[in-house]
């Protein structure tokens, strides 16, 4: 990794976000194969070209990743000039994803071992993030189980609250638990867990339930949030979920129209 990304990723203090800003920038610089002083705009649209088969949200991101990037080495006088300052990012299209039903994802768990049963348990009782689970610390666990203190993805804390049946799958868990780091939930090596194999996990076990949905770590964060907003509406979910904003709550919301529908034709109007 040069110095220049390695400056640029410490200005941020999620590890998952680290990870994906360096792989982005890194890839781009390997496409584009210049020194990061010779690149011209045009090479950033030939390699914005290269995304276009991915998803809208994907190449928004990768293409907000490296135009940070640029504006953080042009602002800190490494650039003469900020040559992705026009390149424009795609428009996000937000297409209806299948809803994870509360009993789809338990479901999941009657087919899991005891850390996936235990880590679902976790995502259907916080609602946490992907990073945030796997940043969890054992030790943290064992001295407080029903209340932990999370780091966000923007660097703040956030308190949240396990009931009893998490606690259980949990201690359960522990007595299987790999040593080999700090995390609370490690690989069978010992390792901290990753993304991209904990929703491996996920697809596995969905194939297994006879679920036939696209199945992620995201899933059950959305489950979390619509089962919140249904039973105590969306105002609740945002303060659950510690969003800043409640239109970002309502993304989250899925499978709520036949509520709706229920809720207008019950209204009385004489």
């Amino acid at each position: 990794m040069n110095t220049y990304l390695d400056l640029f990723l410490n200005e941020y203090e999620s590890a998952g976000t680290r990870k994906n800003y360096g792989s982005t920038i890194t890839a781009m610089l390997n496409y584009i194969g210049k020194d990061i002083h010779n690149i011209e705009k045009i090479d950033l649209v030939e390699y914005k070209s290269t995304l276009k088969n991915l998803a809208s949200a994907t190449q928004a991101q990768k293409i907000n990743c490296v135009k940070s990037y640029l504006r953080f080495l042009y602002d800190n006088d490494i650039l003469d000039s900020n040559v992705a300052e026009k390149l424009s990012a795609p428009r996000v299209e937000n297409k209806p994803k299948d809803a994870l039903t509360v009993d789809e994802a338990i479901s999941l768990m009657g087919y899991g071992n005891k850390r996936e049963r235990a880590i679902i348990a976790v995502f259907l009782n916080t609602g946490v993030r992907v990073q945030e689970l796997i940043d969890m610390k054992l030790n943290d666990f064992l001295e407080c189980p029903t209340e932990m203190v999370l780091k966000t993805k923007r660097g703040k804390y956030r308190r949240i609250y396990l009931n009893n049946d998490t606690i259980v799958l949990i201690k359960e868990y522990l007595k299987v638990r790999k040593e080999g780091c700090d995390n609370l939930f490690v690989s069978n090596q010992g390792t901290p867990l990753s993304e991209e194999n904990l929703n491996g996990s996920w697809k596995k076990l969905a194939s297994k339930a006879g679920v036939h949905k696209h199945v992620t770590n995201h899933s059950f964060r959305s489950t979390y949030v619509t089962t919140i907003a249904r039973e105590h509406g969306i105002l609740m979910a945002q303060m659950a979920v510690n969003h800043a904003n409640i239109a970002t709550t309502k993304l989250y919301v899925r499978g709520m129209e036949d509520d709706v529908k229920n809720v207008i034709k019950g209204l009385k109007v004489c």
